[in-house]
């Protein structure tokens, strides 16, 4: 009887191992998983970071070279140099390009908003799996 208690007893400490075993592949792959979904993530961030500043340049020296316009035309239109109509049309014309680069801007502070968002996102799922892994992970 003992030799058989023994046999037993070996049973079910290798199917324990066995279990262990499992879980340990289990939550090793759960991480590399995460891991990947991070390196992602961020590359997606950076990327868009990257395109954010690109534009927020662009934007600035658009914005600039739009200003000396303005103060050349209204030099022209303030000292009446025979251009009145010419410059009206041309003040509309910035005008309407400033308006152009604001709605520029509001879609830079969205793409800022989006790379905000996307940490959030990869925080959130990073800390909801080391939470299915549990307390060991």
């Amino acid at each position: 009887m003992a030799a058989e208690e023994v046999l037993q007893g070996a049973d079910h400490y290798k199917s324990e191992i066995e279990r262990l075993t499992r879980e340990l592949s289990e939550t090793t792959h759960e991480k590399i998983q995460a891991a990947e979904y991070g390196l992602v993530v961020l590359e997606e961030k950076l990327t868009l970071k990257q395109q954010y500043d690109e534009l927020e340049a662009e934007y600035d020296g658009l914005k600039q070279e739009l200003e000396q316009l303005k103060e050349f035309l209204l030099y022209l239109y303030s000292g009446n140099h025979g251009l009145g109509s010419a410059c009206r049309k041309e003040i509309f014309f910035y005008d309407s390009c400033e308006k152009a680069f604001d709605s520029v801007q509001r879609g830079m502070k969205r793409a800022a908003v989006q790379v905000s968002l996307l940490q959030t996102r990869q925080l959130l799922t990073l800390e909801q799996i080391r939470e299915e892994s549990g307390p060991h992970g």
